[in-house]
């Protein structure tokens, strides 16, 4: 048996608790809802790892964590851009 599957970091709750979509999407989104609504998530999830979690590190280690997470983000923010665009044309 696989222990992963019997214990959970606890971690893990906050995380699903807070990037987890409770309810299924309604049939009138679209894929580019769909994107635009799961990008947001990845946004507010990296923000918070940013904001909440890295200070916490050891600098050096916080600076790198960080250095990667700002470009994670920037990409997520074109793409958010591209769904928007896309949506109103």
């Amino acid at each position: 048996m696989n222990i992963t599957s019997i214990y959970r970091h606890p971690a893990e709750l906050d995380v699903e608790a807070m990037l987890s979509r409770e309810l299924p999407y309604p049939d009138s989104f679209t894929p580019e809802d769909r994107i635009a609504e799961r990008m947001s998530r990845v946004r507010m999830g990296l923000a918070h790892v940013m904001t909440e979690i890295t200070p916490t590190l050891e600098p050096e280690q916080a600076e790198v964590i960080n250095c990667w997470l700002d470009k994670i983000l920037a990409l997520v923010n074109i793409t958010l851009i591209d769904v928007s665009s896309e949506e109103k044309a």
